[in-house]
C-alpha cells in the first residue's frame, strides 16, 4: 500500500467489508506496484466496481471480487447496506457532471453500514499514474482517466463528510473525508456552485 491505503487502513478493521466505487486497479491497496510498502488493506473482503474490464480481470488475480458497472448508470445492483465500507477514491473528479458526482455519492451513502471514505483532488491535472505509467503493468490511457470535475470541500461537508486537506509525495493536494454513517437519513443538497468544470 502507499499512503492513502495507510490512510483507508485507519478507517477499516480486519472484520469489514470494503467495496471501492471506480476501483481502477486498486493500486492505493494492494502490494503490487515495486515503490509501495509489501502489504495490503486488511479487512473482511475486498470488492471493486469499474467499467474498465481489463482492470477487473487483473484485480481477480489478486483476489478481489469484481463487478462491471458504469458509475454514470445508478442504482448499481447491490442490496442495501451491503458493504461496511465505502471507498470512493480518486473518482469523483473523473466523472462528466456535478450531478453524476452527487448521485455516485448517494449510491456510496446507501450502500454503507459504517464508513464513507473520499479521495479527490483539489486541482485539474493530467494522467499522471501513481507508481508509473500504465503501461508499465499492461494497460493503455483510456478516456475514463481524464479529470473532468472538481469537488469543493463545502459540498463534501454538506453530505457530512469530516474533511482534511492533505498533500501527497509530489506536493499535489487533496481533499481526503470520512462520513460515519449513523441513522441513514435523506437530505437533498444544493451543490451546483461546489464544482468546477474541465475546459
Amino acid at each position: 500500500m502507499n499512503w492513502v491505503g495507510r490512510l483507508i487502513q485507519h478507517e477499516v478493521s480486519k472484520d469489514d467489508s470494503v467495496l471501492e466505487l471506480g476501483c481502477g486497479i486498486m493500486q492505493h491497496l494492494l502490494d503490487f506496484i515495486p515503490v509501495y510498502a509489501k502489504t495490503r488493506l486488511k479487512c473482511k473482503s475486498l470488492s471493486g466496481v469499474d467499467i474498465n474490464q481489463d482492470y477487473l480481470n487483473f484485480l481477480e488475480f489478486k483476489n478481489v471480487k469484481t463487478y462491471l458497472h458504469n458509475l454514470t448508470q445508478l442504482p448499481i445492483p447491490f442490496d442495501a447496506q451491503s458493504y461496511d465500507v465505502v471507498l470512493l477514491i480518486d473518482v469523483l473528479e473523473h466523472l462528466p457532471t456535478l450531478e453524476a458526482a452527487t448521485k455516485l455519492i448517494d449510491e456510496a451513502v446507501r450502500l454503507a453500514v459504517k464508513k464513507i471514505v473520499v479521495l479527490t483532488p483539489t486541482h485539474f491535472r493530467e494522467v499522471n499514474p501513481v507508481g508509473g505509467s500504465w503501461e508499465e503493468f499492461g494497460f493503455k490511457t483510456n478516456e475514463y482517466q481524464r479529470h473532468l470535475i472538481l469537488i469543493k470541500k463545502e459540498l463534501l461537508e454538506n453530505y457530512m463528510f469530516k474533511i482534511r486537506n492533505i498533500k501527497d509525495h509530489s506536493n499535489l493536494h487533496h481533499l481526503y473525508g470520512v462520513r460515519n454513517m449513523q441513522k441513514n437519513s435523506s437530505f437533498k443538497v444544493k451543490v451546483k456552485k461546489w464544482c468546477k468544470k474541465h475546459e
